[in-house]
């Protein structure tokens, strides 16, 4: 991980046979907006924490339990939304419930 003080050294905490868990401990400024790069992408940080926070909840409410057949564009345009209001504005924590039951390979493809 990258960011704008130094490169950070991730390190393994766990494998499994499909999936690796990792973590990275660096620091980030709590006064103004931030990034990090990780894998060639960038991760903006809502790093200002002097005011107002704007916390985000996101859950599908059991929605996604028998729901798997339908159409995918159909399924995802509430958490395509919900990506496109946090890209224009970052919540400074997002909490989310029930997203267990969403497959991987759905959360990878709204995004």
């Amino acid at each position: 991980v990258k960011t704008s003080e130094a490169m950070h050294a991730p390190e393994i905490l766990a494998q499994f046979d499909s999936a690796t868990v990792w973590r990275v401990r660096f620091n980030l400024p709590s006064d103004r907006p931030s990034e990090y790069r990780w894998n060639g992408e960038i991760y903006p940080v809502a790093g200002d924490l002097r005011g107002d926070l704007r916390i985000a909840f996101v859950s599908c409410n059991g929605e996604e339990i028998g729901d798997l057949e339908r159409e995918g564009s159909e399924r995802n345009a509430m958490w395509r939304g919900c990506v496109r209001r946090t890209r224009r504005n970052l919540s400074h924590c997002c909490c989310m419930g029930a997203i267990r039951s969403m497959p991987m390979k759905s959360r990878r493809a709204i995004l």
